[in-house]
């Protein structure tokens, strides 16, 4: 039977003058059924409308369901005249096949859009219905006609649907929202694929871990990739977020970019407790000396120790990263470790400062090598891998576990003796004169080393000076100790002993020359160098040479022919006056008692010699400086050029002076070079910075308080590439040193 119906207005094409266009539709299973009357609010019609175009028209009424007894014949359609000229109008049912018998009239129809009373059917009594029953009524009509609708136009549900039935509903009236209702489709479809991704995704992401030295402890990490997986992830969730389509999985998109940004942050926090706890559990719990000095922090670190443990073998257990994220709790808990590592951090800090001042090398140290040092103090051995970082040229130290006493037994002791230190530079050991005790705290131990160190070779010096004058020069070059057979005298100690002699002997023939002794001694000595230059010469031929023997006598050939160069030059200008320009401008290494202007008078006491207080000195021009005794290795040095010299004659002006020297000049010319090379001309312990825009304020601050309270120099490579903010406040430090 034809069931009449109508739809709500916009649920179907509209032809023109807002007339819906009325479709045939099939119900299944029944192919006879005659048409479903689809329209909006019909007037309601009067009889004189059904005959003649309406000249007026009535407001339309709220939709309602027309249904037919099932003894009622089909519905027919129904067209009004006006309908083709002016639109008023309205078009109530599609056309139908015409039904068996008399067919339908308008008069089939009352006014009221049912069918009339043809006395086949039984009046119907109306009754009175509220506006809330006549509401609900029709919003079930409503819902069972478009229920109805979909069912028919569903494939799944009507196996006899045809490609004519689509085309029949005019769908291309509507096209721009069916691309829109698609493409909102498609974009849900590709967001519930990317949650889907994600879930597969995030469950089989897990911990990777490496063990805490020798213990059981995971250090937990995340892959590359996973980390990469986690950064896209957070990107992708966050246009989700961003996406207007998201109604249908805002719950979802909610959900994971919360648990994606806890796992960022929990996996920040891990990374800087698993550091901070590292470097700072072998300090407050392996080293009895940080628990002496730092008891509260100790006990307090204690505490975080065991947090520390726990939390990482639970995350460890679970495995899976986005399940141990994501416990209740746990960043709010893991921010609280961070606070309280923090709080030891600072005391630490404080600590190492206080570490800084009594042994002012350390202020060169990484605070991770350092923590190192100081936590492995006890241990000498342990923390041999940082020497070459406090003594600059020094490999390591050869320890041993007991020494000789006064009668030359052996005495044992718990901590170990410094017996020789390897250089770093070359091939070259040198025994200390004594053997030096590693006891005590390791700032006060390594500055008992460095003194040791100097002391060494200062007293080596003076003996070297002696043998000088009692053998002849290659005898004294290659002279060996009958104990170790090893070189008597560092390459080091060479070099300052024939610098010293060099100097003495040009100074001596400028006497005889004002004396009238010897008007042609400077010729003499410039022969006489000759003839040294010539001898070292002939010893590099010789094949018994080992690398150090090598490696020191081609030192001693580039000291020798800039000497001899010099001496050939004051011949050409007749010089013949000590005081002389030419003479004065050189760097000349002396053994004397200082005179009254040299500066650092009361330095080095230790440092001097026992008759008349003599010291190791370097002259130039009005500028003394005492030579420091650092020890060098058996390195190259520079060749000295006439521009070398006159950089010489600047950079001592200006310490003289207590300022800086800042040399100018292209890359690769040889600055940096050149102020390490006085450097070791003067022994003394260079620091070469590489500066950058990243450096601070503090950095330098650091950097200028260990300088001052170690002796040392320092040189600052790429100097300009420090922010003008730096700049104008390392003046500021600069000055103040």
């Amino acid at each position: 039977a034809a069931v009449p119906m109508v739809v709500p207005a916009g649920a179907l094409p509209v032809v023109s003058g807002g007339v819906p266009a009325v479709q045939d539709v099939a119900l299944p299973g029944d192919s006879a059924a005659g048409p479903i009357l689809l329209a909006e609010a019909v007037p309601e019609p009067r009889a004189t409308d059904m005959a003649t175009p309406a000249s007026t028209s009535q407001p339309p009424m709220a939709p309602e369901i027309v249904t037919a007894p099932a003894s009622s014949p089909p519905a027919a359609s129904i067209e009004a005249e006006g309908d083709k000229k002016d639109g008023d109008g309205m078009l109530l049912g599609a056309a139908a096949p015409a039904p068996t018998g008399a067919g339908a009239s308008s008069s089939d129809y009352a006014t009221d859009g049912r069918p009339a009373d043809d006395g086949n059917v039984e009046e119907e009594v109306e009754e009175e219905e509220t506006p809330a029953q006549a509401q609900e009524r029709q919003a079930q009509a409503e819902a069972e006609a478009a229920q109805l609708m979909l069912r028919h136009l569903s494939p799944e549900q009507n196996l006899e649907l045809t490609l004519g039935d689509l085309a029949s509903l005019n769908l291309l009236q509507f096209a721009g929202d069916i691309e829109e209702m698609c493409d909102q489709a498609a974009k849900e479809e590709k967001m519930e694929s990317q949650i889907e991704g994600l879930e597969a995704r995030w469950e089989g992401i897990a911990w990777q871990m490496d063990p805490y030295k020798d213990t059981n402890i995971p250090l937990l990490k995340m892959t590359e990739e996973d980390f990469e997986a986690l950064e896209n992830d957070q990107l992708l969730v966050q246009g989700m977020n961003n996406s207007r389509y998201k109604a249908q999985f805002e719950r979802q998109v909610a959900a994971w970019q919360l648990t994606l940004g806890t796992v960022n942050e929990v996996f920040i926090f891990f990374q800087s407790i698993q550091r901070t706890w590292s470097y700072l559990e072998p300090l407050f719990i392996g080293s009895d000396e940080v628990k002496r000095e730092l008891p509260e922090d100790a006990f307090r670190f204690a505490g975080i120790d065991l947090d520390v443990r726990q939390t990482l073998h639970k995350a460890w257990t679970v495995k899976n990263i986005r399940m141990s994220c994501t416990v209740d709790g746990l960043p709010a808990y893991l921010e609280q470790i961070v606070q309280r590592l923090e709080l030891c951090q600072k005391s630490l800090t404080d600590f190492l400062d206080g570490r800084r001042r009594q042994f002012p090398r350390f202020y060169f140290v990484s605070e991770a090598d350092l923590l190192d040092i100081l936590s492995n103090g006890s241990a000498p051995h342990k923390i041999l891998v940082h020497t070459p970082k406090i003594y600059l040229s020094t490999k390591t130290l050869v320890l041993a576990e007991s020494e000789a006493g006064a009668d030359g037994a052996l005495v044992a002791s718990d901590r170990p003796f410094a017996t020789k230190f390897v250089s770093d530079v070359g091939v070259e050991e040198v025994m200390f004169d004594q053997p030096i005790p590693l006891e005590g705290k390791v700032e006060v131990y390594m500055q008992t080393v460095l003194d040791g160190m100097k002391a060494t070779l200062f007293k080596t010096f003076t003996r070297s000076l002696r043998r000088y004058q009692e053998m002849p020069r290659i005898e004294w070059l290659m002279h060996k100790d009958s104990r170790t057979e090893q070189p008597s005298d560092p390459a080091q100690i060479v070099l300052l002993t024939l610098a010293v002699n060099y100097v003495h002997e040009v100074e001596e023939a400028f006497e005889r020359m004002r004396t009238g002794e010897d008007p042609k001694a400077l010729a003499a000595q410039y022969r006489r160098q000759v003839e040294q230059l010539s001898d070292l010469i002939r010893l590099t031929q010789s094949s018994g040479l080992s690398k150090g023997d090598r490696q020191r006598v081609m030192v001693c050939i580039t000291m020798d022919v800039h000497s001899r160069d010099i001496v050939e030059k004051l011949c050409r200008e007749q010089v013949d006056d000590v005081n002389c320009f030419q003479w004065q401008a050189q760097l000349k290494h002396k053994y004397r008692l200082p005179p009254s202007h040299a500066p650092f008078q009361t330095r080095d006491r230790h440092l001097r010699g026992t008759e008349h207080g003599e010291r190791a000195e370097v002259a130039i021009c009005d500028a003394v400086l005492p030579y420091d005794y650092e020890y060098l290795g058996n390195g190259p040095r520079l060749v000295i050029t006439a521009l070398t010299d006159r950089i010489y004659v600047t950079a001592t002006q200006a310490l003289n002076l207590k300022m800086g020297c800042a040399p100018a000049g292209p890359a690769g010319t040889g600055k940096t070079e050149t102020t390490k090379d006085l450097a070791n001309a003067l022994a003394k312990c260079c620091y070469v910075f590489n500066c950058s825009p990243e450096m601070d304020y503090l950095g330098l601050g650091n950097i200028f308080k260990g300088l001052a309270s170690s002796g040392a120099w320092g040189c600052f490579d790429e100097f300009n590439r420090l922010v003008p903010e730096v700049l104008s406040v390392c003046s500021v430090q600069f000055k103040a040193v």
